[in-house]
């Protein structure tokens, strides 16, 4: 159902952002472009609530192949090269053996991490990456110098639409869709955050 939604809201979506970007292009009038201008800003938010809700709604069973954690961890590092430049980022990647998971989703769960680490930071950024083995898990630690999430909020970081962050800057879904991925590859994610202090957010996930 919320798929079928998330269609159905993506094409009026589709049009009105067409449609303003074509009167941006034919005005002249400042006082007009400004107005039309937020209104092609909040389609575009719109349009990524939608995507969150579809990625929701299509979290499909993993493909499992034997993948280095580590380098899962360095493409993504590599992707987004150019959100963390005003960010220290320090990592402690051990060795580690290969594990059964899927590449994409993996991938796709550290950068949804990292973006929340990102917003959460307001200045002298820094990020730290760990990864280590223990017992029979390869553990993930990603921790940020950020503003840190309220002691009663902890309980409720991956509930689907939760979010802590500013009206327009996250659709509350990346976390959820994080939690829902870990959990198919039979692993845990865990939080410990400090107001002010920063967060951590621990993964582990069988070897």
């Amino acid at each position: 159902m919320a798929a079928g939604v998330a269609h159905e809201i993506n094409n009026p979506l589709g049009n009105i952002s067409l449609y303003t970007q074509m009167l941006l292009k034919n005005t002249d009038d400042e006082n007009t472009k400004e107005k039309l201008t937020i209104i092609n800003d909040e389609t575009n938010r719109a349009a990524q609530i939608v995507k969150g809700l579809l990625d929701f709604a299509r979290q499909s069973e993993p493909k499992l192949t034997r993948i280095d954690i580590n380098k899962e961890i360095e493409k993504v590092l590599g992707i987004m090269t150019p959100q963390l430049k005003d960010i220290k980022v320090t990592t402690e990647l051990e060795p580690l053996p290969r594990i059964r998971a899927d590449s994409g989703q993996i991938q796709q769960v550290i950068m949804n991490l990292l973006k929340n680490s990102i917003q959460s930071i307001k200045k002298k950024g820094e990020l730290m990456i760990k990864t280590a083995t223990k017992n029979d898990y390869v553990e993930i630690n990603i921790s940020d110098n950020g503003c840190g999430i309220p002691k009663e909020d902890l309980n409720k970081i991956f509930d689907p639409f939760f979010t802590t962050k500013e009206m327009g800057k996250g659709t509350g879904l990346g976390l959820s869709i994080s939690y829902g991925i870990i959990k198919r590859h039979n692993g845990s994610i865990e939080v410990k955050s400090n107001i002010g202090k920063g967060t951590t957010l621990t993964i582990k996930l069988p070897v």
